[in-house]
């Protein structure tokens, strides 16, 4: 009876989840690297552009004159901010000169994830849908050694765009920059407000509420594409609209901020999704999560596969790390099919799974397929005489064995749909994990 109690407990721990990044949450509350990021230091005496080394305090900038009026690629606005405060305008002419502002952030710590992001509209009617990139390099020294960058198209209101950034250990520095895409024969502005770059340790803007632009990052294979989608699950008014226009072809969504994971807790990645018309059975999505070393290096890429329908579901993944296995990112793939696949309201989850008794929770125990329709394969290494027993959400057991050997499979096809815990004993370890039927 008190071995049973103490389960129901552990169960009870198992699905009281610590959220890593709830659903309403789109920023980070961290110090920003960037000096004069809204550009609020300029203080002129009036509002010409006389004073044009002191507009940009921090900030290096082009300044090549464009033969347009005699004004620069850079240049200053009073009032032409977020909520009326001051702003930087980038020029482009024609397809041959490029307005572009630089800052080196120093002091870079290579173990750590930071974000660069910048709120960015088009200054006229023109310039909506013309191109704007947002880049980073990394430096050493100050030499530029490889960059990341976002290219993407200005809107008529202020959009937040950005990417996180990840360097390694021969780094120092990151050069943050912004610049126009000159093309063809239009004559391109950009207004720039409240860049910044900071460190951060959990994801972000889950919900879809600042844009897929915005830390998603878009890999595209063929026709696909992916937008902002005016369809949402709860409060929001966006979500993700993976767009597949030819079988075969794919559109993945990638959160590259590396979160810190633990060995011995389970992390939970959930997405709503559907698509807006039902295909059959070849409506596919992955959930991935991909892990790395303490170096950053990548050490493992797992997925569950699911095919989803019209109605708004949650589709999971489970990541147990190993004790070399130091961050994780996360990932959602749509492809096969033609169709319009939403996604919205990703959730991460870091679920506690405390010890039985006075015995310690291990990895050892491999349950695959996971999740799975019907058979599971039960696996370990350590110890001999192995009892398996699967209890549901309120402690109940719903399935026992005895006398289970490695590689053994068990049937759960009389299960319902839902979330179990498996407890493998020996006679030398108790191990527990999570199983999920569809």
């Amino acid at each position: 009876m008190m071995k049973i109690l103490l389960l129901k407990n552990v169960i009870k721990s198992i699905f009281l989840t610590v959220v890593i990044a709830c659903l309403s949450q789109t920023t980070i509350n961290a110090q920003n690297l960037i000096s004069n990021g809204d550009f609020e230091l300029h203080t002129p005496a009036d509002n010409t552009y006389s004073e044009f080394s002191a507009i940009f305090n921090d900030w290096d900038m082009d300044i090549t004159d464009n033969n347009r009026n005699n004004t620069r690629d850079v240049r200053y606005s009073p009032d032409g901010g977020i909520s009326s405060s001051k702003a930087a305008i980038i020029f482009s002419k024609s397809g041959n000169t490029k307005g572009k502002l630089w800052q080196v952030v120093n002091g870079i710590d290579s173990s750590k994830t930071y974000v660069y992001s910048v709120y960015i509209k088009a200054g006229n009617a023109a310039t909506e849908g013309e191109p704007f990139t947002l880049l980073c390099n990394a430096l050493n020294e100050g030499v530029n050694n490889g960059n990341k960058n976002i290219v993407s198209n200005g809107t008529s209101e202020y959009v937040r765009y950005g990417f996180p950034v990840i360097i390694n250990a021969k780094y120092d520095a990151i050069k943050a920059q912004i610049q126009c895409n000159p093309g063809g024969d239009v004559n391109t502005q950009f207004y720039i407000d409240n860049a910044s770059l900071v460190e951060t340790s959990e994801f972000v803007n889950l919900d879809f509420e600042e844009g897929v632009d915005y830390v998603w990052r878009k890999t595209l294979k063929g026709t696909a594409s992916v937008t902002n989608e005016g369809v949402e699950v709860n409060s929001g008014s966006n979500a993700a609209n993976l767009a597949i226009m030819a079988d075969g072809d794919s559109a993945l969504i990638h959160n590259d901020i590396r979160v810190p994971i633990s060995n011995g807790k389970m992390y939970t990645v959930s997405a709503m999704a559907k698509v807006l018309t039902d295909n059959g059975d070849l409506d596919s999505i992955n959930v991935i999560t991909k892990t790395y070393t303490e170096d950053h290096d990548l050490a493992n890429t797992t997925r569950s596969k699911y095919d989803i329908s019209a109605l708004y579901e949650s589709y999971s993944h489970t990541c147990i790390p190993d004790v070399n296995e130091k961050y994780m990112t996360i990932q959602v793939l749509a492809y096969s099919q033609v169709g319009n696949y939403i996604i919205d309201d990703v959730e991460v989850v870091e679920e506690i799974a405390n010890s039985v008794g006075d015995k310690i929770e291990t990895n050892d125990l491999k349950i695959y397929p996971n999740p799975t329709t019907n058979i599971i394969t039960v696996d370990y290494t350590k110890g001999n005489k192995a009892s398996i027993k699967i209890y549901d959400t309120t402690g109940k057991v719903v399935v026992s064995k005895v006398n289970l050997q490695p590689n053994n499979q068990v049937d759960l096809s009389a299960l319902s749909k839902g979330v179990y815990i498996v407890e493998l004993v020996t006679d030398v370890q108790t191990s527990i994990s999570k199983v999920i039927k569809k």
